[in-house]
């Protein structure tokens, strides 16, 4: 026994393995496609479980397909077998009889009852062994989703950075540059007894417009208003900055927000200004601020061509926007809006004590 023991145990692991294969391609056929996991060793404990609990639903559905093809068919049978005895008498227990027809009355009905348990046997067995096979051997969802997330704030992040960049090339960079230019040219101006007059007004406007850009960009990352004075002021703030023609509306009493909740309603309406001014074409735009009870409500809605038809599936933008929400058990929905007539975006964010009071 010990010598079977130690030639069979090391080639486990590959039954199991390979159980699961034929597991997952009959869960496939069946239109249940599962994923396999991510191995971790030589020996996956998921991998021998499900192996375990295939070999005892082997041997369960063995036993029903024995039973089956042994009884079902001589059921069937016995009125013929029994017209062909020499005795002629049928006895089961305390119930015995000589007329065939009651004996096919008896036995026919009962095949046909073993035939269906048979079916729906084999039918729950198969559904246990799918079960099994997704349960075990499915990757976990939770780490899926804790992967795909981790991928979207990695995008979302290059996207950031790549945006910071581009607002300061475009922005502060070419003011100082002008600036130097400027600085030199006084410096020239000096030196040459000239009126500075000229190149200290354009050297002051430059550093000015660097300042104002500088500050922009530094709003659109952190705004120190929103930490001051609270989202509705960060907002107003936005509004004003925007250049269009908007509208807002508070209702309900302003809540303390946690820092991290009220940067993503700020970075929402942000995202929303920018995309109806750059891809909507829109020239109004009007933001709601609900506060209910347990959440709160930001909607921005614009007269612009609507949501796009194929929505982007990059980190960026919306989509990096929508995973911040999930991840504070929010949601964010773009959709078009019937009053303006452009798209509408909508977050929805609970409180973070109340929600943490539920998750303990």
């Amino acid at each position: 026994m010990m010598l079977c023991s130690v030639v069979l145990l090391p080639w486990l692991p590959l039954v199991g393995r390979a159980v699961a294969a034929l597991g997952r391609a009959c869960a496939s056929g069946m239109g249940i496609d599962i994923a396999p996991r991510p191995r971790k060793g030589i020996i996956n404990g998921a991998q021998l479980i499900h192996l375990v609990i295939q070999i005892l639903l082997a041997a369960v559905s063995l036993m029903v397909w024995f039973v089956a093809v042994l009884f079902i068919p001589l059921l069937f049978a016995m009125p013929f077998i029994f017209l062909s005895s020499i005795d002629s008498r049928f006895d089961v227990g305390f119930w015995s009889t000589d007329n065939p027809v009651l004996v096919a009355a008896a036995c026919w009905p009962l095949a046909i009852v073993l035939f269906i348990v048979q079916l729906y046997g084999s039918w729950g067995i198969t559904g246990l062994s799918i079960k099994a096979t997704s349960v075990l051997l499915s990757p976990d969802r939770e780490l899926d989703s804790l992967l795909a997330s981790r991928a979207t704030v990695i995008d979302a992040f290059d996207g950031e950075r790549q945006r910071i960049e581009r607002e300061l090339h475009d922005g502060p960079q070419q003011y100082l540059t002008a600036l130097q230019l400027n600085l030199s040219t006084l410096e020239l101006a000096l030196q040459s007894d000239r009126d500075p007059e000229k190149a200290l007004r354009s050297a002051r406007h430059n550093a000015s417009e660097a300042l104002a850009s500088l500050r922009a960009t530094v709003r659109g990352i952190s705004p120190q208003v929103l930490y001051d004075e609270g989202l509705q002021a960060a907002i107003d703030e936005l509004l004003v900055h925007s250049g269009l023609d908007t509208t807002r509306s508070f209702s309900g009493r302003e809540r303390g927000l946690d820092a991290t909740s009220a940067l993503l309603a700020y970075h929402c309406v942000a995202e929303a200004l920018t995309n109806a001014t750059k891809h909507g074409k829109a020239q109004r735009v009007a933001v709601r601020v609900e506060w209910m009870a347990d959440s709160v409500l930001v909607s921005i809605a614009d007269d612009g061509q609507g949501p796009p038809a194929t929505p982007s599936t990059s980190g960026t933008g919306l989509v990096g926007l929508r995973e911040r929400a999930a991840d504070l058990h929010g949601t964010l929905n773009l959709l078009p809006d019937v009053r303006l007539g452009g798209a509408r975006l909508e977050l929805t964010v609970p409180y973070r004590n109340l929600q943490e009071r539920k998750d303990d």
